[in-house]
């Protein structure tokens, strides 16, 4: 999925007064933009600093913030604006209930796409309090065998709500989600319900162990924290809320199980003792999160911070995970600056010109809301560069060729050497490329069609 140009922009927040008062903080940071040029799987870091000039201590926090979004989009024609049902979590002890409640308001919908929409929600009739900030629209399950890999290619996120009516309505399309993500989407699977073990629930092939069904899954009122530096959990660098135990605690029903035979690669964020209940990898240019939690149908927590925390960080990871921050918050004595790193990050990005907002919250009255813009243009390398020297000819090849059948570096930019768009390396790669560095045909890289 061909990424749009966003703007990225660093907020501080102060009071304005018309003259200095004695014993009070005043921030200065400089530069007042930031930008970065690099050709895709290339990083770089520049550097904000942060002075303060007054005599008492600066106190700030940093976030980094996606910008404002045109809020009229292109849609499908799915629901808007009815109400939505919410089962309350039940059990043999806890029966299901269920009330109704208006939908938050779902934007005004218009013929002609100007950019992606935030989410298109695989609705289950869930609590959608937190993508009331955001644009979405709704499909159903069943919708999912009409949609198409563009049609979902018009949202940043392909959200999938818990509480599902069969799992075969989400394994039979996996294909076009699995390619959704590979183009850099962002696909987030809740697979939580009553309806047994599912398969092939994600574009993995993961198996969701219900705890009613032959997987040997269990049911819990909790979780562990399995990876505490998670940006999930720290809730930074999105200005989310850093999230402890007790708010996976007492949902009614925090999971409905745990996930097994899930890729080596995944990042295990939630779980019990071995098992996972929240997951996430990168596929393709994209990322995929699968979790056992009950966000937005589980009681207390199911509809608080976490939930929350879930909505903002898949946010960030569609449209500004691009750029990082460190530290992200500190105290600075008077007459002290302090340099903040900020990273930009063009692995897994498509060509194109990206930007957001790093929102810098400080206790000095004397400003407020100063916007730093943060810029950043992806180049992507040339179609069958293999070893990244903007060249393409037999060392490309020889390069490829170590990779597949010795085992040698990988190349620089995956995509500049994956003809056939299926995220790896293989002998149909290495074919394309050899008939191209000796002239025997043309070649098009997995880029130019995303």
């Amino acid at each position: 999925m061909q990424k749009v140009i966003f703007s990225v922009v660093v907020i501080v927040s102060f009071y304005i007064i018309t003259a200095q008062v004695s014993g009070q903080p005043e921030i200065i940071v400089t530069p007042d933009s930031l930008y970065a040029e690099l050709y895709t799987a290339s990083t770089t870091a520049l550097s904000l600093t942060i002075t303060n000039t007054g005599d008492s201590g600066l106190v700030f926090d940093i976030a980094v913030v996606p910008p404002s979004q045109i809020t009229t989009k292109n849609s499908p024609g799915f629901q808007a604006n009815h109400k939505y049902s919410i089962s309350t979590e039940g059990s043999a002890d806890y029966p299901l209930t269920t009330e109704s409640y208006p939908a938050p308001p779902v934007p005004t919908l218009s013929s002609k796409s100007i950019v992606p929409s935030d989410f298109l929600v695989i609705d289950h009739g869930k609590d959608k309090t937190f993508f009331s900030s955001y644009t979405y629209d709704l499909a159903s399950e069943v919708d999912l065998y009409t949609l198409t890999v563009n049609d979902f290619k018009q949202y940043e996120v392909l959200y999938f709500e818990p509480d599902w009516f069969d799992y075969i309505n989400l394994s039979d399309n996996m294909s076009k989600i699995k390619d959704y993500a590979i183009s850099g989407g962002v696909v987030v699977i809740n697979v939580a319900g009553n309806i047994g073990d599912g398969l092939g629930i994600d574009p993995s092939e993961t198996i969701y162990a219900n705890y009613d069904g032959d997987y040997g899954g269990f049911l819990h009122n909790g979780e562990t924290i399995f990876d505490p530096d998670h940006p999930y959990i720290t809730g930074q660098p999105f200005g989310g809320n850093p999230l402890q135990i007790a708010d996976f605690n007492l949902w009614n029903s925090t999971d409905h199980g745990n996930l097994i035979n899930y890729p080596d690669s995944s990042l295990a964020v939630l779980g019990h003792f071995d098992l996972y209940t929240w997951m996430e990898y990168r596929l393709g240019r994209g990322y995929v999160i699968v979790t056992t939690l009950t966000y937005g149908w589980g009681g207390a927590g199911g509809r608080g911070r976490a939930f929350e925390n879930l909505i903002k960080y898949v946010v960030h990871l569609s449209q500004t995970a691009w750029l990082s921050i460190n530290p992200t918050s500190g105290t600075i004595p008077p007459n002290s600056s302090m340099v903040v790193e900020v990273t930009f990050d063009a692995t897994g990005w498509a060509g194109g010109d990206y930007s957001a907002i790093i929102s810098i919250n400080s206790n000095s009255p004397a400003k407020a809301n100063l916007e730093i813009p943060a810029n950043l243009t992806v180049l992507e390398y040339p179609c069958g560069d293999a070893n990244g020297d903007l060249l393409v000819d037999q060392d490309d090849l020889s390069y490829i060729w170590q990779t597949y059948f010795y085992n040698g570096p990988w190349p620089i930019s995956t995509t500049s050497v994956d003809f056939n768009c299926n995220n790896t390396i293989d002998l149909s790669d290495v074919v394309v490329l050899g008939r191209f560095v000796n002239g025997i045909d043309s070649v098009d890289c997995c880029f130019d069609s995303l």
